[in-house]
């Protein structure tokens, strides 16, 4: 780090706030990725590669970057926009920067970033025991659904849940192999589909029950079929903390009521019966 220009550091410090990103930084007309981001985002973009003080780099004009990210977000990537938030010359030293915007596959709002007018799931997975619950959530409409399910006899139930909605980002906790093995495997089989690790301790109940309590502005999760113990309570609080940490509030402000239904109240449709729909 002793080497590096003071742009280069600020670079480092906004990527070690969002090393699982790739970061489009700023620099006067263009977004510019380096490091290894830049080696991905070459790869992804059809961009070529070029170097800046020894590190690999590459960039897009800022006014184009829609389409840009629109395929990173289409290829399970996630992207955090890094812009200049002071005017070059009128403040001495090194141009500000700040992330403004974290952009992820199951979060989209904006119709340009969207492939097509389908839903935009998003859906959060916990386990506990031989028992599992999932929370899926449209932003774009402000729908949101839970369940929950055994999974004693192997992981075709929850595949069953996750095909119903059929997400473009799927939150699990960081040690769901250590405690389920193979079910990642599973999960990753869809290669659209993006997996997103969480601490465990985003799938707790007890904070799920806050969480829906505040978003609500409920006293009480009766009327929506839960209590303070429900399973469904553990995905849905990861999800409303990750879109809180994700989106802007004001997408929030449209989930006010959450759907808990019965798998078996409801019909199944294969993946190849659904497309011909």
């Amino acid at each position: 780090m002793a080497d590096l220009t003071p742009m280069m550091r600020q670079y480092q410090e906004l990527k070690s706030k969002h090393h699982d990103k790739i970061l489009f930084f700023r620099l006067g007309d263009f977004y510019e990725m380096f490091q290894d981001d830049a080696r991905e985002a070459s790869r992804l973009l059809g961009l070529t590669l070029t170097h800046r003080q020894a590190e690999p780099m590459c960039g897009i004009p800022f006014h184009a970057a829609q389409p840009y990210i629109r395929k990173l977000l289409d290829a399970g990537k996630s992207v955090a926009i890094c812009e200049q938030v002071s005017v070059p010359g009128i403040e001495k030293g090194l141009v500000k920067r700040e992330v403004v915007d974290v952009l992820t596959p199951g979060s989209l709002t904006e119709d340009g970033y969207l492939a097509n007018r389908n839903a935009n799931m998003t859906l959060a997975l916990s386990l506990e025991s031989d028992h599992f619950a999932v929370a899926a959530a449209d932003l774009s409409i402000g729908e949101l659904w839970t369940t929950q399910g055994r999974h004693n006899q192997g992981w075709t139930p929850i595949l069953q849940e996750i095909q119903r909605f059929s997400p473009r980002e799927i939150l699990v906790a960081d040690n769901v192999d250590e405690h389920y093995p193979g079910l990642l495997s599973a999960l990753s089989i869809d290669r659209r589909v993006t997996i997103t690790n969480l601490p465990p301790w985003c799938f707790l109940v007890s904070s799920g029950y806050k969480r829906l309590l505040e978003q609500f502005h409920v006293l009480s999760l009766q009327a929506f079929g839960l209590n303070e113990s429900s399973l469904e309570l553990a995905p849905l609080g990861a999800l409303i903390d990750y879109f809180r940490a994700n989106v802007p509030q004001r997408d929030l402000l449209q989930f006010n009521s959450v759907h808990v239904y019965t798998p078996q109240d409801y019909v199944l449709i294969d993946p190849a019966s659904a497309r011909s729909l």
